[in-house]
């Protein structure tokens, strides 16, 4: 599923970063194309920046939208079920560069099965295991995938 693909790595600073989102990514095979981590926490509703927003629209227009995948390390569930309504569907409430655009690229969690599987075991545990028993994993999953339906 990575081998090939061209990722947008977001990371959270209360989750997992975008830096060691791409360790195990090219473990994979993916190729990492951007990567950033920013803070969900900070913000009340656990928005995108606008700056980020504007990014991942830029990355989408000049990058054949079927080799993208975002792959995500929000701490919170309800927050990266958000992040990926949002990129999949547009933002329907906040009047930024998302407001109705709507970015069909699948978004991911690290500490999806999917995405572990493909990962090298031993990069994959250095980076994101202790992460697997802080977060709520079972939920995190529901919600993303939900998303991508």
């Amino acid at each position: 599923m990575l081998e090939g693909k061209k990722i947008i790595a977001i990371g959270d600073k209360d989750g997992i970063s975008a830096p060691a989102i791409e360790v195990c990514l090219k473990s994979a095979g993916a190729e990492v194309i951007f990567l950033e981590t920013e803070c969900y926490s900070c913000r009340v509703d656990g928005s995108i920046s606008n700056e980020l927003q504007e990014k991942i629209i830029s990355i989408n227009q000049r990058t054949e939208t079927e080799k993208i995948i975002i792959v995500i390390g929000i701490a919170d569930a309800e927050f990266s079920k958000n992040f990926a309504e949002n990129i999949r569907m547009g933002n329907p409430i906040e009047d930024g560069p998302l407001r109705g655009i709507a970015i069909k690229v699948p978004v991911y969690h690290i500490l999806e099965k999917e995405i572990k599987i493909e990962c090298d075991p031993t990069i994959y545990e250095e980076y994101c295991g202790i992460m697997e028993l802080i977060l709520d994993v079972s939920e995190i999953a529901e919600k993303v995938k939900f998303c991508r339906i």
